[in-house]
């Protein structure tokens, strides 16, 4: 069911589904667990997402992640992925 609501939204909002696999492979390259990608894009817990911030990756590095996370949360679109 995944794959075909993917294909689905990859049809229908195709620049939220580019902005979803950037962020995929953004996670992917920087060895982030895809758990944390999870908290910054459902959760407004920021101290749950403080306390799960990984530890071996610096913090500049990580400001930048989250700031292109919160870009891909700031689309009109995200709604429908959500």
């Amino acid at each position: 069911q995944v794959k075909l609501d993917l294909k689905k939204l990859r049809n229908k909002f195709p620049n939220m589904y580019e902005k979803l696999e950037y962020i995929a492979s953004l996670t992917r390259q920087l060895s982030i667990h895809y758990k944390y990608l999870g908290l910054l894009m459902f959760s407004d817990n920021r101290e749950i997402i403080q306390n799960k911030r990984p530890t071996l990756i610096r913090d500049s590095v990580l400001k930048l992640y989250e700031q292109e996370v919160k870009k891909v949360k700031k689309d009109s679109n995200f709604v429908i992925f959500k």
